[in-house]
C-alpha cells in the first residue's frame, strides 16, 4: 500500500471548523438567553451538546413544539422526572445538571 497526498481535505476542514464555530456561537447566545431568564437551561444544553431542535426531537421522540414549550422557564421548572430523563439521556448529561445553568465566562 502506498500513501498518496489527497486534495480537497482543506475545504472540508474549513467547512467543519466553520460549522463548529457556528455551534459555539449558538451555544453562547443560548447561554445568554437562559441567563436573562428568557429560556430554560435545556435551550443552552441543546446547543452546548451540538444539537438543534430537529436533532433533539429525533433523539428524544418528542415533537418539536413540545420541546419549544420546554424552553419556557416556567414550564421547565415543573417538568416531570421521566421527561427530564429522556432529555438527560439524549444530551448525555445528568438530570441534575439539566436543571441549572453551568457557570461560563460568556459576555451577555
Amino acid at each position: 500500500i502506498k500513501v498518496v497526498p489527497s486534495t480537497g481535505w482543506e475545504v472540508e476542514e474549513a467547512v467543519t471548523k466553520q460549522a463548529l464555530q457556528d455551534l459555539q456561537i449558538q451555544a453562547e447566545l443560548a447561554y445568554c438567553e437562559v441567563k436573562k431568564g428568557n429560556k430554560s437551561p435545556l435551550y443552552y444544553y441543546m446547543y452546548a451538546q451540538r444539537m438543534d431542535l430537529q436533532l433533539l426531537s429525533e433523539t428524544t421522540g418528542f415533537f418539536k413544539w413540545t420541546i419549544r414549550r420546554d424552553f419556557n422557564p416556567s414550564v421547565y421548572v415543573r417538568i416531570k422526572a421521566r421527561r427530564l430523563a429522556s432529555y438527560s439521556e439524549a444530551l448525555g448529561i445528568s438530570a441534575e445538571q439539566l436543571m441549572v445553568l453551568e457557570d461560563k465566562d460568556y459576555e451577555c
